[in-house]
């Protein structure tokens, strides 16, 4: 069902829908013409890049207030990654035709893509500056950027549990590193009783420091 979206920066207002969508699901494939764009309004998006050889790479993840497909649809190229839901995503849709014509006819739509085109670098940006990182960090930082996303659930006794659609394979190509490193990472977590992932369910104690790293930065 199509709902009007009004700009936040301006009067405008243009057709839009929320779609949903589920933890582990496609939102849109790299190399499909980009009919349309997205913004994030609830959950987690990554973006892949698959090379010709079959090597996948996490170039960017995406949380709620990202922008999806913009800059694929103003210079009409198609999409460059693929992008995949990691939590039950909740994700308003354009029609990107109709974005670009608004730009054309209304100078205030123009400024409010120019913040959203800003936004998507500087996320990109921030995403591969934390490769900078070594492994062990780079996986707490994942895990902070999904615990932030609000999309868990808290146990009487406090534990957050958040349902993903992640394997250890993702998890590997999302901090750029092998799945077998990945795997003694996440035994090493737990271990130290930070975080527990049980077969892409996030298990989050009270105690954990997980916790500060959310609370002391934004992981996006």
């Amino acid at each position: 069902m199509s709902h009007p979206f009004r700009l936040p920066t301006a009067g405008a207002l243009i057709s839009s829908r929320v779609a949903h969508f589920a933890a582990g699901s496609r939102v849109y494939l790299q190399g499909e013409e980009p009919l349309k764009i997205y913004i994030v309004e609830q959950g987690l998006v990554t973006l892949t890049r698959c090379s010709s050889g079959g090597d996948r790479r996490v170039l960017a993840i995406c949380a709620s207030g990202s922008t999806l497909g913009f800059s694929s649809a103003l210079i009409l190229t198609a999409h460059p990654a693929s992008a995949d839901a990691v939590t039950e995503t909740m994700i308003r849709v354009f029609d990107a035709h109709d974005v670009v014509h608004q730009c054309s006819v209304e100078p205030s739509f123009g400024s409010w893509i120019s913040v959203m085109l800003a936004r998507e670098s500087a996320n990109q940006l921030a995403y591969t500056a934390s490769l900078a990182l070594g492994a062990r960090q780079r996986l707490m930082r994942l895990f902070a950027i999904v615990v932030a996303s609000g999309c868990g659930s808290r146990a009487d006794d406090g534990v957050l549990h958040v349902p993903t659609g992640l394997t250890h394979r993702d998890i590997a190509e999302a901090i750029w590193t092998t799945r077998e490193t990945a795997t003694r990472l996440l035994v090493r977590l737990a271990a130290d009783g930070i975080v527990q992932f049980d077969r892409g369910l996030i298990i989050v104690s009270v105690t954990s420091p997980l916790h500060l790293l959310v609370a002391s930065q934004n992981p996006v």
